[in-house]
């Protein structure tokens, strides 16, 4: 392979990069799911990964950033063509150190995301393979400095750019579309016999609020770890106390998700010493799909992490909790949830709205409240 046909795969490795990145960042920004080789109610290693802590840099998605990369490198690869390869020795050696250092941290976040997560995304893992690629081509387009034999037009250069990003923006607007029209809140009429809480649901907010808020969760599910989800809580607490109850019910649409299980299991144990709300809160924000995270949590909340591993080993003991979550799950289905999270609001006149994901900050918008909270106050 001559320098100036590797110069000029660089440049469409780049392209490549460049849509995958710019889909990535899009989705990740929005909450968007991916197509990630698993059903849409499925939890899929693309979810987890968005989810986790090293998938942004001050709250900017990391894809982003791997994307200015690719951009980076286009444009050098493209001058390296307009100017000349033997002119051009410092760019190339500044496009290979570049791609190196991209491809050390994608090997990085891979391998975090592998071992550390349990999980693998099937675009970071292409992002982060077509990084490697342009790195071991530009390798060769360093060996020598031949004369171009032909250089090509700046349209040739400029077209597979501008279809890369445009598809690349067009497919994550897709994408967010989707998402905001599945998670858009809709009236809903309860089915015969659903049932939104029992006795022993756990709630927040004052007993009498005429706003009921009900939400279905995995603890697992990245959506639901979303920040919407915890200000949801928070907005509870501080500002809606008096008139938004809410009730967490617990949803584990796959009936072999152990992790999601062995974490609803020690919420109800939490529940049982008084800490419930403790428990999920500080999960929300520390907990991850580990045991020995779950009992960090366990612990800093101030329970014993002993015992609710017992729990966890003992199926004897778990009986009491598992019955609860089992009346969940059936109350979820009745309902017809098949996504988590999904929120139910029932307004005094007797309205239920239902809605998905981060949608629920929507329903307690001050003046959703005052108009459906009149005829109480």
């Amino acid at each position: 392979m001559s320098t100036q046909t590797a110069n000029r795969l660089v440049f469409l490795l780049a392209c490549a990069g460049a849509f995958v990145a710019l889909v990535l960042g899009l989705a990740h920004i929005a909450g968007a799911k991916l197509p990630c080789g698993v059903g849409s109610e499925a939890l899929s290693g693309c979810d987890i990964v968005a989810e986790s802590p090293v998938s942004k840099i001050v709250g900017i998605p990391i894809a982003f950033f791997g994307l200015g990369a690719y951009l980076m490198i286009a444009l050098a690869a493209l001058v390296r063509e307009r100017r000349g390869l033997p002119q051009t020795q410092r760019i190339g050696v500044w496009m290979w150190l570049v791609l190196a250092a991209g491809t050390l941290i994608s090997a990085g976040l891979l391998s975090y995301a592998w071992i550390g997560l349990s999980a693998v995304c099937t675009w970071c893992t292409a992002s982060g393979v077509l990084m490697l690629l342009a790195l071991v081509v530009q390798t060769v387009a360093l060996e020598g400095c031949e004369q171009p034999t032909k250089r090509l037009p700046g349209w040739a250069f400029a077209l597979p750019l501008t279809v890369a990003l445009l598809a690349g923006g067009v497919y994550g607007a897709i994408l967010i579309r989707r998402a905001e029209e599945m998670t858009r809140a809709r009236e809903y009429h309860l089915p015969p016999g659903a049932v939104l809480e029992r006795e022993q649901s756990h709630t927040l907010g004052d007993a009498d609020a005429p706003v009921l808020l009900v939400v279905f969760s995995d603890l697992q599910c990245p959506v639901c770890r979303r920040a919407s989800m915890q200000q949801v809580i928070e907005d509870v607490e501080r500002r809606h106390r008096r008139r938004v109850r809410l009730v967490y019910r617990h949803f584990i649409p796959q009936t072999n998700n152990t992790a999601s299980l062995e974490a609803a299991l020690l919420a109800e144990w939490a529940g049982s010493q008084g800490k419930f709300w403790d428990f999920i809160k500080t999960y929300l924000r520390e907990g991850n799909p580990h045991r020995e995270g779950m009992l960090r949590v366990i612990r800093s909340i101030g329970l014993d992490a002993q015992k609710a591993q017992k729990i966890l080993e003992n199926k004897q003991l778990q009986k009491p909790y598992i019955e609860r979550i089992q009346k969940d799950v059936a109350d979820a289905r009745t309902l017809e949830v098949t996504f988590t999270p999904t929120w139910f609001v029932r307004y005094p006149d007797g309205k239920v709205d239902r809605a998905f994901g981060g949608m629920a900050t929507s329903l307690l918008k001050e003046e959703v409240i005052a108009k459906h909270s009149r005829k109480r106050e």
